[in-house]
């Protein structure tokens, strides 16, 4: 590779970086526009499929979660179009404005998806193992997505506070990109929010969703107690066969066995 003899080593390791930060970018640039023309079309289809299981415990849980991933890769991907300066979006927003919802969007989104994994998989653990005082679905579904969109939004208020624009040199001419603005806290500081931020984000909903998931297929499982139970999907309920555990009685039976036993 051939350079300049009179720049310094301190500058060739500056070019050399730059060079291949240019690189790794126009990697990730083509990655998420490939993903992002596949996955939003999908979405858009799942959107239309799931509306045949309406009556499903799943259906409201399932469909915010892919409206949130939508939100989110479509922040994304409206963020690397205008970054390559497409005529549609150039000088639509100022680039602070850009940063600061774009971040707002993403993070809020995020959160949400993430939660709503755990809030749809502790659902299920109730409905398994407390039947009796959990109650379905439907209306307290929404609800909860309800709440739980407003705790992501509250939590996130602090993206538009501090993302900012950042200039690369000593104006935007030599380039811009959005950062965490380093006038409103310290470094040690940042360090620790976003540390905080990945734990609720990311790892915690993680463990809550996997413990809650696996409770539910290992303590049903009859190995593990003496006094087990089976999990009978509405499938096996609506499809009846013989080998199936579950027999349902008419309720005109049950009435005149309910009656013969009071006569006696």
């Amino acid at each position: 590779m051939s350079h300049d003899p009179n720049q310094t080593e301190e500058e060739l390791l500056k070019t050399q970086f730059f060079k291949e930060w240019q690189s790794t970018s126009e990697l990730l640039y083509y990655t998420v526009i490939c993903v992002s023309v596949v996955t939003l079309p999908a979405l858009i289809f799942m959107f239309i499929l799931l509306r045949k299981y309406k009556k499903s415990n799943y259906y409201h849980f399932l469909c915010s979660i892919m409206a949130g991933n939508f939100v989110l890769l479509a922040t994304i991907f409206s963020n690397v179009l205008s970054d390559r300066n497409v005529a549609f979006f150039t000088g639509i927003l100022p680039g602070v404005v850009v940063c600061k919802l774009s971040a707002f969007l993403v993070n809020t989104s995020s959160f949400f998806v993430h939660w709503a994994w755990v809030s749809m998989y502790v659902q299920r653990f109730l409905h398994v193992f407390f039947p009796l005082r959990a109650h379905r679905a439907g209306v307290k579904s929404k609800d909860i997505i309800l709440v739980l969109f407003a705790l992501s939004v509250i939590s996130q208020l602090w993206s538009p506070i501090l993302i900012t624009e950042i200039s690369l040199g000593a104006d935007e001419s030599s380039g811009t990109y959005c950062a965490e603005d380093p006038k409103i806290f310290g470094e040690s500081t940042l360090k620790y929010l976003i540390f905080f931020e990945c734990f609720m984000t990311f790892f915690l909903p993680f463990v809550l969703t996997v413990v809650a998931d696996f409770s539910v297929l290992i303590m049903r499982n009859p190995c593990t107690q003496k006094k087990a139970f089976t999990v009978i999907s509405a499938d096996e309920i609506v499809h009846q066969d013989e080998k199936s555990p579950l027999k349902i009685v008419h309720k005109s039976k049950i009435m005149r066995e309910t009656t013969n036993y009071k006569s006696v």
